[in-house]
């Protein structure tokens, strides 16, 4: 909520991936119990912008059975990386523009793979 601390936020994890070290971001913000894809936040692209990295879109199948699940045993969770957005793919894009993209990508491979 304090727009200054998230400027900062923004800058420095943006100097660090342009520094060459990678970030994983869940640009949801939080994580459902059920399994479903939330909406994502589009600040969360603007490291991507500042940067000029590629975004890695990564599909998370069953992930959430770990943490809401009574099931008790291994769980198979299976992780799908997609291709890379590359800087000229978003750099005339908005932010929210971004966020719905690779989110629009990652609901596809969830469902190709589940079928749905």
């Amino acid at each position: 909520n304090d727009v200054r601390q998230s400027v900062r936020v923004i800058s420095n994890a943006a100097k660090t991936v342009k520094e060459g070290h990678l970030m994983a971001i869940f640009p949801e913000g939080t994580r459902l119990i059920n399994g479903e894809i939330g909406t994502f936040k589009a600040g969360s692209f603007k490291i991507a912008l500042k940067s000029k990295a590629p975004i890695v879109p990564v599909a998370l199948i069953d992930s959430y059975k770990v943490f809401n699940s009574f099931h008790i045993g291994p769980i198979n969770t299976k992780v799908y990386y997609l291709k890379p957005l590359y800087y000229d793919d978003y750099k005339n894009m908005k932010t929210q523009e971004i966020a719905d993209m690779v989110r629009n990508l990652i609901l596809e491979k969830i469902n190709e793979v589940t079928n749905n």
